[in-house]
């Protein structure tokens, strides 16, 4: 967890939900989802993993900057 500056008179500010156990969760989830999108395929664009790795930077940037990340995964890899 990560402490978020100082709050109202010196005291500690709140702590955020996310956690590098979370973002690594959500990393792990994106590339099942991935990998089970084109298992079967024999061909992979390069556009479609270039979309899915930055997903998967985009959630890693969020968990270093203790924001949280925008909805990612949702349209790397075609259904």
């Amino acid at each position: 967890m990560r402490v978020v500056g100082p709050g109202p008179g010196g005291r500690v500010g709140g702590v955020t939900a996310t956690t590098d156990a979370t973002v690594i969760a959500e990393a792990l989830t994106v590339i099942d989802r991935a990998l089970a999108q084109v298992g079967s395929r024999e061909l992979v664009s390069s556009a479609e993993m270039s979309d899915l790795l930055l997903d998967l930077r985009l959630l890693l940037m969020s968990a270093e900057s203790g924001r949280p990340a925008a909805s990612v995964g949702e349209g790397s890899l075609p259904a």
